[in-house]
């Protein structure tokens, strides 16, 4: 968390940490660097062979996700419905779906974590080639050919 500041004779000063929290570049809680884009680098250029090991991996995590998140849904909107019958006089299903989807939400960012962790490192490997090939094509335009 960090704070803007007045300066004397105005503006704004540097965002600077404030109850122990680390500085730019010293990393956050989950020891990364928030301003950071992948971890990688510059200099770090990207095979095709991992960007398509990487392509492949984010479509089957994000499968396995998606999929995931919908039968943890209708789970719960199950047991909300049966739970519904048995206490009062049934719960509309409509009603079950959607308590369903705010319970699924908290349930799903805690179950899933080491999956999206995946698919972070996923995106962040076609981002870095991505920001290799456009790099490579604004040499180009500027005439710097390598």
């Amino acid at each position: 968390m960090s704070t803007d500041e007045q300066r004397p004779g105005g503006g704004l000063q540097p965002r600077r940490p404030i109850d122990g929290a680390p500085a730019s570049g010293e990393g956050n809680e989950r020891g990364a660097d928030p301003t950071a884009h992948d971890g990688l680098g510059k200099d770090a250029p990207v095979s095709p062979g991992e960007a398509r090991e990487a392509r492949r991996s984010l479509t089957r995590d994000l499968l396995l996700y998606t999929g995931y998140r919908v039968v943890l849904v209708a789970v719960i909107a199950a047991i909300l419905d049966v739970v519904g019958r048995l206490v009062a006089h049934g719960m509309p299903l409509i009603i079950a779906l959607l308590f369903a989807l705010i319970i699924a939400l908290p349930v799903s960012m805690v179950t899933t974590r080491s999956l999206r962790r995946r698919i972070n490192a996923s995106v962040a490997v076609l981002d870095a080639q991505r920001r290799g090939r456009r790099d490579a094509f604004r040499k180009r335009l500027q005439g710097r050919v390598e």
